[in-house]
């Protein structure tokens, strides 16, 4: 569990270190219009995710419970083929219907200000064939991550991010700094990294002699969850992507651009809660398959803490200093200006949204995908109205606002939820302490240093006090904890015994 907890927390911080090694220089070489077709990528992929239909984190459950259960290897394959076929399948389609829609997505949704219609539209064309070849990685990882492969898959991860990252940086400078150039890279490397992962996934499945076959009846077996987890991916979707395709379709492209770049930069927080869901979820399924209840219990709670103990520290630094830490990152005053309220606004939602990670592990674990349902659906029909009313008269400011709003009702009613179907004995003091004690703490703390920080120093300067300011809020909501504080001092004692 460690092991793979420390993997899953490189893999992201490295996805988070090359985003800002490299985002700046995608807007230096494309400029904001061009990197604003980039976020809507980004955007689009998201949304199209939803036609998963459930299968990756099918496979990673599924996998999970095979891991722990070696005389059924060979179902554990067929399994994996069939579902292999099903998503290869499925990203031809997506690809294609992206294609197909091209023209009409260039012309009636996208608001290219200097980018000429058919740039726009060979740029979307390339994003379809980019799906096509990119859908099949998310199914191969989560097969890894189910077979506790996790080293493994944040290897491949970070290898093929690296080339992707690296690769189109020098083709943009030594090719042509366009859009269409960042694209067909991003298809070559893509390809790469999907063929790598399917061998290694492969080569890490159990046997038992016989070579794996389609087997259309094992559908049969996880469809309901598979349904389950469409269903909330759909909600979620709205949700998750409803500001950003309001955006798309209101304000102009560089003001989408801003909003992009505001997100990228609290999406950071998100590279803290994804390594505890990848971590946890197939163990909290491995667990259950055994049931091992006390055991899944007491891993849950500890889940929660370590959450808490660093997302809240690293949400209140982003929140306090996001001019300083964008313009460190971009070096631009008037990007700084414009993206840091949004951040701001934003750090917050996305760090309320990170604290429902072990509660929707633990629920998915358990194949309970219809409370989590029900809260997304009721939470859409109220939210979208209220942030298209809040876009058209507040901006991007309105917008961000509204996913704080549904993110703070979002991790309220899961808990109440968890707490009465799942873990009855749970209470809302111990949940209430591990949220507010690890803000508090980092609190005092980041309110003097943003009292106290001077203006005008160097760049190397301000970037060695915000680190030492993040270095000391971490330490204040660690040590806030009484957990936090036996543990450190068990430690400290078995270091001087072992002196002695």
């Amino acid at each position: 569990m460690r092991l793979n907890l420390l993997s899953n927390y490189i893999g992201s911080i490295w996805a988070v270190l090359l985003q800002l090694a490299f985002v700046p220089l995608y807007i230096r070489f494309l400029g904001i219009e061009q990197y604003g077709l980039v976020g809507f990528y980004l955007t689009l992929q998201a949304t199209l995710q939803i036609l998963d239909f459930g299968v990756s984190p099918t496979i990673s459950r599924e996998m999970a419970r095979y891991s722990v259960q070696p005389a059924r290897a060979d179902e554990a394959r067929d399994l994996v083929r069939t579902l292999e076929v099903v998503y290869f399948a499925l990203g031809l389609v997506i690809g294609l219907g992206v294609v197909i829609a091209a023209p009409l997505i260039a012309t009636h949704w996208i608001k290219a200000d200097v980018l000429a219609t058919s740039t726009v539209q060979n740029a979307v064309i390339l994003m379809g064939a980019l799906f096509a070849l990119q859908w099949p990685m998310s199914f191969f990882t989560g097969g890894l991550m189910g077979l506790q492969r996790q080293v493994l898959a944040n290897g491949l991860k970070i290898t093929m991010q690296t080339v992707g990252g690296v690769g189109a940086i020098l083709a943009l400078w030594l090719v042509s700094p366009t859009i269409i150039v960042f694209l067909v890279w991003q298809m070559v490397a893509s390809a790469l990294g999907v063929i790598l992962t399917m061998i290694v996934l492969w080569k890490n499945l159990p046997t038992q002699g016989r070579a794996a076959r389609f087997n259309f009846s094992l559908l049969s077996n996880v469809w309901r969850f598979a349904t389950g987890v469409t269903s909330i991916g759909l909600m979620g979707l709205v949700l998750s992507q409803m500001d950003k395709l309001i955006l798309s379709a209101i304000v102009d492209l560089k003001v989408f651009g801003y909003y992009v770049l505001a997100g990228v930069v609290a999406s950071g927080l998100a590279a803290i809660s994804g390594p505890v869901i990848n971590t946890f979820f197939p163990r909290f399924s491995a667990l259950i398959a055994e049931g091992s209840v006390e055991t899944l219990r007491q891993l849950y709670y500890h889940s929660f803490q370590f959450l808490a103990v660093i997302l809240w520290p690293a949400m209140a630094f982003l929140s306090l200093f996001s001019f300083e830490i964008l313009w460190v990152w971009t070096r631009n005053a008037e990007i700084a200006h414009n993206v840091a309220p949004i951040v701001t606004i934003l750090a917050i939602g996305t760090a309320l949204n990170g604290m429902t990670a072990p509660p929707y592990a633990l629920h998915l674990a358990y194949g309970r995908t219809r409370p989590i349902f029900f809260i997304l659906g009721i939470a859409a029909i109220i939210m979208l109205p209220v942030m298209i009313f809040m876009t058209i008269y507040y901006g991007v400011i309105g917008t961000a606002i509204c996913w704080v709003v549904f993110n703070g009702c979002y991790l309220l009613v899961l808990l109440q939820i968890t707490h009465r179907g799942l873990l009855p004995s749970a209470q809302w003091r111990w949940y209430l302490g591990n949220l507010g004690r690890p803000l508090a703490g980092a609190m005092v703390i980041l309110g003097l240093a943003r009292l106290l920080l001077p203006a005008g120093e160097s760049l190397f300067a301000l970037l060695s006090m915000l680190v030492a300011i993040g270095i000391c809020a971490l330490v204040a909501a660690f040590s806030v904890l009484p957990q936090a504080r036996s543990w450190s001092a068990q430690v400290i004692w078995n270091g001087i015994a072992r002196q002695k």
